[in-house]
């Protein structure tokens, strides 16, 4: 029985949380969704997806993953930091009526060219 999901994806992706598309280089990987049965939590089952995920990756030459976890999700931030995986910036997305407007703090230069801030 499969314990937990990890969804990366390459090339064009669509980010809902963000409501936009971001176009990776072909180094890079988008990593969607980290999910881990309920049977299974708390048994460092994310940490160690995350890991292989990245080994798999970086086998096929992709060697940056970037990922958007809501500052709420403790669960998930633990888990990508236990992997290894470190955090460049707090993305703020901002949207009042018309206006749509995204923050990258601290401003992190390739975090910015990815979602288009540039």
């Amino acid at each position: 029985r499969p314990a937990g999901i990890v969804w990366t994806a390459r090339g064009t992706v669509e980010v809902p949380e963000l409501q936009r598309t971001i176009t990776l280089s072909k180094h890079e990987a988008f990593v969607h969704d980290a999910f881990v049965a309920v049977t299974a939590r708390g048994r460092a089952v994310a940490p160690v997806m995350l890991e292989q995920v990245a080994q798999r990756l970086r086998d096929t030459d992709a060697y940056r993953s970037w990922a958007i976890i809501a500052p709420d999700n403790q669960a998930s931030l633990r888990a990508f930091q236990k992997a290894s995986y470190t955090p460049v910036c707090d993305v703020i997305h901002a949207h009042v009526g018309a206006v749509d407007k995204l923050l990258c703090r601290p401003p992190d230069p390739e975090a910015r060219t990815l979602l288009g801030l540039q």
